[in-house]
């Protein structure tokens, strides 16, 4: 049921895109009626963020409406890299966009922490595996200062190729709480981010 609720969240978000297109395509951005920025650099954060809790990505315009992106960051589940596409419904860039991508996990060898198992909390040492997800995603962007750059929120939905994720390598099984606590650290599920643009160029 939360699964349910949360993709009709996201199809309400994608909705709202499309409803607001019409209004969006008056000029929001000073540079809409010239060049507008040939590349952004990103910094951004949030929750199961395509770049991690923190991480870089560069989204290049191919199109006048479609732009490639790719970054990589930190997450809780090691080192994250991310490739995808947007595609916006505003002039230069800002606005409403639909993005969808691909997002790999490096995961982590001898993580050890503090997890509830069968006979109590206790110290688990685990080998977090390497997690390969695709998300889809609805963005707003929104101008910021007098320049190219901008801030962003997104809101998605990340989902695993794999539901492997980690060996146990010390400590006795996870209980059905301390599985859920490792659960929260998966890659996987609700996508929120926010993050800041720098437009170069135009």
């Amino acid at each position: 049921m939360k699964k349910i609720n949360l993709l009709f969240l996201l199809l309400s978000f994608a909705v709202g895109a499309f409803a607001q297109h019409k209004n969006d395509m008056k000029p929001t951005h000073k540079k809409s009626r010239g060049a507008c920025p040939k590349m952004y650099v990103t910094i951004s954060t949030g929750l199961n963020n395509p770049t991690g809790l923190i991480g870089l990505n560069l989204d290049v315009p191919v199109l006048k409406s479609l732009s490639v992106e790719g970054g990589a960051g930190i997450s809780t589940w090691g080192s994250k890299v991310t490739a995808g596409l947007k595609y916006y419904f505003s002039p230069c860039h800002r606005g409403w966009a639909l993005g969808a991508g691909i997002t790999h996990n490096t995961g982590l060898n001898n993580f050890t922490t503090n997890l509830e198992t069968v006979y109590g909390t206790e110290e688990v040492t685990l080998n977090l595996l390497p997690q390969t997800n695709v998300y889809i995603a609805g963005y707003k962007f929104w101008n910021l200062g007098r320049r190219n750059n901008r801030i962003y929120t997104m809101l998605g939905w990340s989902i695993p190729f794999s539901n492997h994720n980690y060996d146990e390598l010390y400590g006795d099984d996870l209980s059905s709480n301390g599985k859920t606590t490792l659960s929260i650290l998966t890659p996987g599920g609700l996508v929120v981010g926010f993050g800041f643009s720098f437009g170069f160029g135009g």
